[in-house]
Formats: structure tokens, C-alpha cells, sequence
């Protein structure tokens, strides 16, 4: 898995002055492109329009939904994932609720996307986004309520059935944009049962829902037959969409609903909630200053998230209370730590015990990066021969590590002595000299372009000296050497014959070299001694 970076202790690990610097209350995000998940327990009071909204202001306390928003406000959650939707204890409808919520994000999140769980359970969940709700993973759903139930007595350690439905299973499928990053988002939000007497419904819930996430998101099939047929989604998420889930599951750190959330049966190592089958991220770490992990009435832990840290990672964690903040006693007004949007307001330290009886926990979360094109390379001989081939290949080089041949969907160039196809095959041409020769490639992939570079060096081979061609070094190659010495003959071949030190031009060393080999032939030496003082005196 990939290592985590993870800022939820008792004092947090960053001391950015431009990112998350909660010591100095600074919330916001360490990159803007990571995506802050928040899953908040807002107790009813969001959702209802009959819900006072008495501002909060530097003489008065606000009312619950007041102080929620300025929580909300101050985090700046690109998703939120909320449990207690509407007035439930009083019946407020369900239509009701969802015109209520859609006001309330229309004043505080506008252009966010909302998909509110109907009447399914006996509570409402809520998931909000930054970004649209698109169908993903192809089953016709960009949005969702529950899970199939597991069937009766599956193999392995699943329980006999199982009860998604319990306080409601929300689901939500978030499409990304493209250009930041390189998949999507796959939301899920719960609320289980609440009370001791319900252990074993809140187990079979976990059960579910792990059992969903890797069988139905994570592989894509169902080995134990543990769903009804043709409950599962068609197809798995793709590899580069992690799934991100939380909610108020009424179970303490340590209890099996915690740990089954995390990697179904913790004793097998690969059948996990995490992609890669083990277990996933759980935000066990502790609040920020004063190191405590409750998220309800100063007691227990019943909120958590998960991450699949196999394709995502994690940046930041942690449980936002200002009750936790230093705080002047006398005042109630928070010494460090508090967000701007409270700064100075009246008696600020109590605005998340009046917002709810839980605690938010916040995770930031860097998504997979798109793949983008970093480099290109070619591949290929150094030297070719005069008249020769050679086939060059060209490589990309992606930011994820891997490289693919491109050969064929680049655009070759080649400057010098050479000819280039568009598949890389050169043929270098016939050259009197050692020629240099460049080969270019470019390639682009998703708007960016890169290219790059070969140098060649085009040999000139020929029999030297036998500068007429004829197969014999003597007399006769005299006068065909003379005409490339002044210049009147101009075929590659023969200037290539008559190039004796096979440096880039024919000089006096080519003619005194040419006339050693001449006398070192054991026949006719007079005459051509005589011939080859006469070139030397310049053909007289």
C-alpha cells in the first residue's frame, strides 16, 4: 500500500502557512486538487425547514443549524457525507426533508450535486458533491439506496443473511473531471442502529456492505453466491476510482462492525474492503490538541471513514470539535485553533456541542493523478552504413512509470544524408564521407507534445583507392583520382573510392596516401610511379 501522511493527532503534523495549519486555523486543503470527504451527523437539525436559524454573532449564540453552517462553511468539504436528514423523531416527510435540503444547499453549497436516501430505513442519509453523479461502473445507477441482502447461509465466515437496510445504506457515484484526475469517486454513507441491543443487526450490516464493496465494486463477481443473481453491478469500478466511505456506525474502536468496515474477516488477509484485498484506511487518529478520539457526547467513537489507500491516498484526517480548542474559560472564546468565519464570535468554543452531539471527522484525499505524457525516446543503431537501413523505435514515457512503443502514431524527421518513413525505417544515403545524420520524433498525447532526438552517423564504405571501380588498385584508378582531387567528378561512390584517410574532404593527404598504395603494388611500379608524380605535380 501506499504510505500516508496522515494529520490527525493530538497536534497536527503540518505547519504550512499556504494549507492545512490547524494550530494557526487554517483548514483549508494542503492542495486544492485533493478531495476533502466529511461525514457529519448533523442530529436533525439539516433538512427541516421548520429548524430555527438564529444567526450566530458576536452577542448571541445561533441556533443548532447556525452552527452547523458555520462548520460546514469553515471545512469547505467537497464531499459531504451527512446521517440524520430531517426531522425524523416528528415524521417530517421525505419530500419534505429533500425540498428543505435543496434550499439549504441552493444558500450554503450552490452547484452542488444532492442525492437524499428515501424513506428505505428509518433515518436519512445525505451525499453531497462538488461534482455531478454520473453512472460509472455501468449499472444504471449514478445514485443508490441499500444493497442486496446476502443470501442465507453463504460459505466462508459470512453470516446467515444479512440486513443492508438498516438505517440506510446511501450510495453515490462521482464523476471527476478528467483533466485533474485520472478516474472517479465512489461515495457510500450509513447510519447504523443505535444501542446495545443491536450488535448483531449492526454486524450483518457491516457484512453487507463489505461484502458489496469487494464483490460487487472491486471484482465484479460473486464467487460464494453471496447476492441474489443479478444484483451485483455488471461491472467492477474502474482501477483508478477508489472507494471512500463513512457515517455514524454506533460502534466503538476495537467492536467486529468497526473491523469488518475495514477488511471484512480481519484473520484472511485477502479479502479485504481495499482494492488490492487487504484492509483499507480507517481513521483511527485522534483529534487535534488535546489527543482524544471521541466524536459523540464527549464518550465514544461512532463516526468513521474509509479509504481505499491501494488507489488513493491519504493527506489529512481529522475531527474538527472547538469544544477541543484552547479555550478563555471565562469567555468561552477559542485561544488557538479556531477558523476565520468564527473568529471572534460569541462564546465560539461551544459551536459544535450546540451543531450536534457528534463530531465530524474530515479526510483529504489525493485522488489518482491523470496519466500524462512526460518524455519521448528513441530507440536505434548509433551508425549505418552508406546505401544501409536502419529501423529506429520511438517510446513514451508516462507519469505513472510506464512507457508504450509509438511508433507508428509519432511523426519521424530526419536531417542529413538520410531518408525516414513514417514508421522509423531510415535509409541513409550514399556518402563520399562519414555523415552526420539527426533523427527526430515527436509524439502528443492528450494535448501535450514531446519529442526527441537520435544522432547517426551515415559510414561511407567503399574499397578505397580503387577509385575507377574496377576492382583492381593500378594506373587507371590514377585519372579518376585526379578528377575528385580537382573537383570535376562528383559521384558519391567514386569521391568515396578516392577518400583514402576517410576523413570529410579529399585533400594533399588523400593524394600522398593514394600514391603510397599505388607504389606498394608489386606490378607495373615505373609507370605508375611516373603517373603518380604527375598528380602530385597537379596532373601536369
Amino acid at each position: 500500500m501506499r504510505s500516508l501522511v496522515v494529520c490527525c493527532v493530538s497536534l497536527i503534523c503540518s505547519t504550512s502557512t499556504l494549507g492545512l495549519d490547524i494550530l494557526s486555523g487554517d483548514y483549508s486543503k494542503n492542495d486544492p486538487a485533493y478531495v476533502r470527504v466529511m461525514t457529519f451527523n448533523v442530529a436533525q437539525h439539516l433538512g427541516d425547514p421548520f429548524e430555527p436559524t438564529t444567526p450566530w454573532t458576536q452577542s448571541q449564540i445561533g441556533a443548532p443549524l447556525s452552527a452547523i453552517n458555520l462548520i460546514i462553511e469553515a471545512l469547505d468539504p467537497d464531499v459531504l457525507l451527512l446521517q440524520e436528514v430531517g426531522d425524523i423523531d416528528n415524521g417530517i416527510p421525505y419530500s419534505t426533508a429533500q425540498t428543505a435540503l435543496l434550499n439549504w444547499r441552493n444558500a450554503n453549497r450552490p452547484g452542488f450535486s444532492v442525492w437524499l436516501s428515501p424513506d428505505g430505513g428509518s433515518i436519512h442519509n445525505a451525499i453531497l458533491s462538488r461534482w455531478p453523479f454520473v453512472d460509472i461502473n455501468g449499472d444504471g445507477l449514478a445514485t443508490n439506496i441499500d444493497i442486496p441482502v446476502l443470501l442465507p447461509g453463504p460459505g466462508g465466515d459470512w453470516p446467515v443473511g444479512g440486513d443492508g437496510g438498516i438505517r440506510g445504506w446511501t450510495q453515490a457515484e462521482i464523476n471527476l473531471p478528467d483533466a485533474a484526475y485520472a478516474g472517479d469517486l465512489y461515495v457510500g454513507c450509513s447510519h447504523f442502529r443505535a444501542g446495545s441491543g443491536f450488535d448483531v443487526q449492526r454486524i450483518r450490516a457491516a457484512k453487507n456492505i463489505a461484502a458489496y464493496i469487494l464483490y460487487g465494486l472491486n471484482l465484479g463477481s460473486d464467487p460464494l453466491g453471496l447476492f441474489p443473481v443479478g444484483t451485483l453491478p455488471s461491472q467492477p469500478l474502474e482501477s483508478t476510482t477508489p472507494i471512500v466511505w463513512g457515517g455514524d456506525f454506533n460502534s466503538v474502536e476495537g467492536l467486529t462492525p468497526v473491523n469488518i468496515l475495514q477488511s471484512n474477516n480481519p484473520a484472511v488477509t485477502d479479502d479485504g474492503t481495499d482494492r488490492d484485498g487487504g484492509a483499507s484506511w480507517r481513521s483511527d487518529g485522534a483529534a487535534a490538541f488535546d489527543g482524544t478520539t471521541w466524536t459523540w457526547s464527549s464518550t465514544s467513537r461512532l463516526d468513521w471513514m474509509y479509504v481505499q489507500d491501494s488507489l488513493a491516498q491519504v493527506d489529512a484526517a481529522f475531527i474538527f470539535d472547538t469544544t477541543r480548542m484552547p479555550t478563555n474559560q471565562l469567555t468561552l472564546q477559542i485561544t488557538q485553533g479556531a477558523p476565520p468565519n468564527a473568529v471572534g464570535l460569541f462564546e465560539n468554543a461551544r459551536i459544535s456541542a450546540i451543531a450536534s452531539d457528534h463530531r465530524p471527522v474530515v479526510v483529504d484525499v489525493i485522488m489518482p493523478a491523470p496519466v500524462v505524457l512526460e518524455s519521448v525516446s528513441i530507440t536505434g543503431l548509433t551508425t549505418v552504413n552508406s546505401g544501409g537501413f536502419a529501423q529506429y523505435q520511438g517510446l513514451a514515457h508516462f507519469s505513472d512509470g510506464s512507457q508504450q512503443t509509438v511508433t507508428t502514431q509519432g511523426q519521424w524527421s530526419v536531417a542529413g544524408q538520410a531518408q525516414i518513413t513514417s514508421t522509423g525505417l531510415l535509409t541513409a544515403n550514399s556518402v563520399a564521407f562519414d555523415s552526420p545524420a539527426t533523427v527526430s520524433f515527436s509524439y502528443s498525447f492528450e494535448s501535450v507534445t514531446e519529442e526527441a532526438d537520435a544522432n547517426v552517423t551515415i559510414l561511407s564504405i567503399c574499397d578505397r583507392a580503387d577509385v575507377n571501380g574496377d576492382g583492381l588498385i593500378n594506373g587507371a584508378d590514377v585519372e579518376s583520382f585526379v578528377d575528385v582531387f580537382l573537383g570535376l567528378e562528383t559521384n558519391a561512390h567514386t569521391i568515396c573510392r578516392a577518400n583514402i584517410d576517410n576523413n570529410d574532404s579529399i585533400n594533399e593527404i588523400d593524394l600522398t596516401e593514394f600514391v603510397v598504395v599505388l607504389l606498394s603494388k608489386p606490378t607495373d611500379r615505373g609507370s605508375r610511379k611516373s603517373t603518380a608524380e604527375q598528380a602530385l605535380r597537379g596532373g601536369e
